[in-house]
């Protein structure tokens, strides 16, 4: 099942246009907020697949390939993570929006907020300049 996963996603890569900038951006974020207190938990990774199927509207991303896809995107550095956040600006408010409510949420998952999850949502804040859709 899991090859199975990873065709999909090789597949996706190769035909979906939206693979690329924002795709790509958004997902380096939702994962990087995702990951950040060390755990990607299942409530988690059902918003990470809605935001990457709003960004993406590709309805041929499943919660298999989402998964597959989580585990083989590295971690971000805070440095890496920044640089994402900062080209996300150039992004449509809209999707500035998605990006930043998803990871809003993700974080709401938990009743705790890690160190981590709050200055990533705190750097989101500043520099998206955007209101959370939620």
């Amino acid at each position: 099942q899991s090859h199975n996963a990873l065709k999909s996603l090789d597949n996706f890569k190769g035909e979906s246009d939206a693979w690329e900038g924002t795709f790509w951006e958004a997902n380096r974020i939702t994962t990087c907020v995702g990951r950040s207190d060390g755990q990607f938990r299942q409530a988690e990774r059902q918003i990470y697949l809605e935001v990457c199927q709003a960004i993406s509207q590709d309805s041929r991303l499943t919660r298999e390939i989402i998964d597959r896809l989580i585990e083989n995107l590295d971690g971000l550095s805070v440095t890496a993570f920044k640089q994402a956040v900062t080209r996300l600006t150039k992004q449509s408010a809209e999707t500035q929006s998605l990006v930043l409510d998803a990871a809003q949420r993700m974080i709401a998952t938990q009743k705790t907020v890690h160190a981590v999850e709050q200055e990533a949502i705190d750097y989101m804040r500043q520099r998206l300049a955007v209101n959370s859709v939620r």
